[in-house]
């Protein structure tokens, strides 16, 4: 990625103009004629009712209207200043605000058995970290039904390419039967109905954390070496949830939960160089998941290129 200096300079020179275009966006659009077509039916209707219920319809009508503006203006930031920071920043990445992970690769990487039919999320970011292709986003996962909807996982859901084409399908994710159940919970996580196995790895602290099943659990025991182990357990430990993974086909799924990837400003005043590089580090600590799992060490070769 580019230093400090050179964001400085970037940030000075060729990126001013799209800041200041940024800057002059109406913040607040003024009132149209929908605004006043819903202002008086809302009067109207109260004074025939004699009840002030439709008024409050109108503060809420208010409420989503500066809600939509404050997305319009985020979304404007994104596309004209933080695309293009982040192209300079890192030469080659691909940077799309308004797309994310496709449903179909988060259903191959299998790190939710739980049952979802909604999907969103934003900030999809694909390049390449030394020899190493990468995908990720924000994403969101619900399950909805009538008139309830459970957010089942908001946070980043990163692929990378692991230079390998695996045999089997392995996956760790949180040893939720085990810490709830103790010894019965291990005897269930045994029972596999989805044509993995349970895999024991010898490490108490991870399998304090993980429960590892694969459809090859001597591939899995091959994969997963003391020292990437140890590098997975360096991360969950700072996830602030249950951290799942998985080794499908070629590429390595991550699925970290987290708040919004990148959170945009809406008041011009509060963009300024650091807000600026901000965002460049945390482009930077998603990333770094590349080399803070050691996957540019090529210990394997493989025929093709990653297709997640």
């Amino acid at each position: 990625m580019r230093s400090e200096e050179e964001l400085r300079r970037f940030f000075a020179g060729e990126l001013r103009q799209h800041v200041e275009v940024w800057r002059h966006v109406r913040r607040i659009r003024p009132p149209g004629m929908v605004d006043v077509v819903a202002v008086l039916l809302a009067i109207l209707t109260a004074g025939a009712m004699w009840q002030p219920a439709p008024l409050w319809l109108l503060a809420g009508y208010a409420v989503l209207r500066v809600m939509y503006d404050v997305r319009r203006v985020q979304g404007e930031f994104k596309r004209e200043v933080l695309r293009r920071v982040f192209e300079f920043a890192l030469p080659g990445v691909q940077y799309d605000p308004s797309a994310h992970i496709d449903p179909e690769l988060v259903r191959k990487g299998g790190l939710f058995w739980e049952s979802w039919n909604d999907d969103g999320g934003e900030d999809y970011v694909a390049g390449r970290m030394g020899s190493t292709e990468f995908w990720f986003s924000e994403l969101v996962l619900a399950h909805e039904k009538k008139d309830d909807r459970t957010v089942l996982f908001h946070g980043l859901f990163f692929i990378a390419d692991f230079n390998k084409a695996f045999r089997g399908r392995t996956y760790l994710l949180p040893d939720v039967a085990e810490r709830n159940f103790g010894v019965l919970g291990r005897v269930a996580q045994a029972l596999r109905l989805d044509g993995t196995e349970l895999v024991e790895l010898e490490d108490p602290d991870f399998e304090k954390r993980f429960v590892c099943t694969s459809t090859d659990p001597l591939e899995a025991r091959y994969v997963l070496s003391t020292s990437l182990i140890q590098r997975i357990l360096g991360i969950a430990e700072r996830s602030p949830g249950p951290l799942r993974v998985s080794f499908v086909d070629q590429c390595m799924y991550l699925a970290r939960p987290m708040g919004d990837l990148f959170r945009a400003p809406f008041l011009s005043g509060s963009l300024d160089e650091e807000a600026l590089l901000g965002f460049v580090r945390e482009l930077r600590s998603v990333i770094e998941l590349v080399d803070e799992l050691g996957l540019n060490t090529r210990i394997w070769s493989k025929a093709a290129p990653a297709q997640p």
